[in-house]
C-alpha cells in the first residue's frame, strides 16, 4: 500500500494487544509521516494520553 506523507506530522495513539499487529501499523504510519505512540491496552493508553499534551 502506497501512502500520501502528510505535511504537517499528526500524532496517533495505536492501541493493540498482538504485539505483531501493532508492529505493522506503527511501522506503516511512521513510513506515512505520523508521530505514533503505541500501547499494548487501556491501562498503557491512558498513562501515555495523561503524560503526553498531544492528546489533551
Amino acid at each position: 500500500m502506497r501512502w500520501l506523507v502528510h505535511p504537517d506530522p499528526v500524532t496517533v495513539l495505536v492501541v493493540e494487544d498482538e504485539a505483531l499487529i501493532r508492529l505493522a501499523i506503527v511501522d506503516e504510519l511512521e513510513i506515512a509521516g505520523f508521530d505514533v505512540y503505541e500501547a499494548d491496552g487501556a491501562e498503557t493508553a491512558i498513562a501515555i494520553i495523561e503524560r503526553h499534551p498531544k492528546f489533551g
